[in-house]
């Protein structure tokens, strides 16, 4: 059972918690972790004499001096013109998130240090000032799962943590993405505890803000899935169904965000630069995405699956020359067999919750139809005009193969 925190008690009881003397020792305990963590990331943040001995941070530096902020909110929002898009700038092969160098580049700008040397100094400070977040989170983790005693040793390992410590001295975007990914577990666990509106759009900002930082930490996406499921078989059964539907619609409003930010930090554009080697070839290029949408589809529900993907791969499916149609007939299909794909699939745990049998059962029995559906989708694939012959009839339009 996850013990409650203290911000879910009374605001008397709350309190009298905090006021206890043990807890003002765990809070002075907290600020010194923190003081040694900002101590260990600070000190000696040009420790190499503008070399630019790291191969990332020397590229990241690089485009740091190319962008520049934008004249208008219309050409910021506009991919194509935007001097934010490092892809305008003369760095075509760009794959890292954007987010980090619009926020480093406009502080850059605020200082006045946005030189090559200077700039990679504001790089590594907010990188630091980003772990020391990390730490703050992982110790309100330990203590909202545990006990604040377990928070205080988490962050305490965290803040000595030699890989952190280095991270924290590189403008890289390891110490952005990993603060962002910590904030989305802390708010999972809170949507486990609560179900609040807040937490799941909170939620949903720090995905987004993850993914714009580093497109792998996509995948965390579904621990939300399971914070909300887990929420709600907490409840008694009789308030379930109702609890279920808020949970989506929450989940719905979460993704939303999520793909927002993930589209304005041109992470499509990012993606395209790495299936680039697949857009002369329509089939593997359409492999490639349909794999990507049924792992996502395994954790995922339908919806936000849509939500989240949608903005990020219909510029490849532009750019490649597919149909969208043809696309989006394929989409849903696979939509349809990550819910059933085992381990996590959506629909499994919900069968198992209805007709209450196991999951090794409702494995077996969906098995075959699960290698029905894959069989078609891979013929879908292989030829398209299977898709696209009944659409254009119905369309009166003239035949191709």
């Amino acid at each position: 059972m996850i013990q409650q925190p203290t911000e879910a008690l009374p605001p008397a009881a709350a309190a009298k918690v905090r006021a206890s003397p043990r807890d003002l020792l765990v809070d002075l305990a907290l600020v010194a972790i923190l003081a040694i963590g900002a101590w260990l990331r600070l000190t000696g943040v040009a420790w190499d004499e503008n070399q630019h001995m790291h191969p990332d941070e020397r590229f990241l530096s690089m485009v740091e001096t190319s962008i520049r902020p934008p004249e208008s909110l219309s050409q910021y929002f506009n991919t194509d013109e935007s001097p934010l898009n490092p892809h305008n700038v003369g760095h075509g092969f760009f794959v890292y998130g954007t987010l980090p160098i619009f926020l480093v580049r406009f502080l850059a700008e605020w200082t006045n240090n946005a030189g090559y040397d200077q700039v990679t100094i504001v790089g590594r400070v907010v990188s630091a000032l980003f772990d020391l977040c990390s730490i703050y989170l992982i110790y309100r983790l330990g203590a909202g799962l545990h006990r604040r005693r377990v928070g205080l040793l988490a962050a305490l390992f965290y803040a000595l943590s030699v890989l952190a410590i280095q991270h924290a001295h590189f403008f890289v975007v390891e110490s952005f993405t990993t603060a962002f990914l910590l904030a989305c577990m802390w708010f999972a666990v809170r949507v486990q505890q609560r179900g609040a509106w807040a937490d799941y759009l909170l939620f949903g900002l720090s995905l987004g803000m993850a993914v714009a930082s580093k497109i792998s930490a996509a995948p965390v996406a579904a621990v939300l899935v399971l914070a909300g499921a887990a929420h709600v078989l907490d409840l008694p059964a009789e308030a379930r169904p109702r609890a279920m539907g808020a949970a989506l619609v929450r989940m719905v409003a979460a993704a939303g965000i999520s793909s927002w930010l993930i589209t304005q930090a041109n992470i499509p554009g990012e993606l395209g630069v790495l299936l680039e080697p697949l857009l002369d070839n329509k089939t593997l290029l359409m492999v490639a995405m349909m794999v990507l949408v049924v792992v996502v589809g395994t954790a995922l529900d339908f919806t936000p699956t849509v939500l989240i993907l949608t903005p990020v791969l219909m510029p490849l499916v532009k750019q490649a020359g597919i149909d969208p149609i043809y696309f989006g007939v394929l989409f849903i299909i696979n939509n349809a067999i990550g819910l059933l794909t085992p381990p996590v699939g959506i629909v499994l745990n919900v069968v198992c919750g209805v007709a209450r049998v196991s999951m090794s059962d409702v494995i077996r029995g969906v098995t075959p139809f699960l290698v029905a559906q894959v069989c078609v989708l891979f013929l879908l694939i292989v030829f398209p005009q299977l898709v696209m012959w009944p659409f254009r009839a119905f369309m009166g339009l003239p035949f191709q193969w």
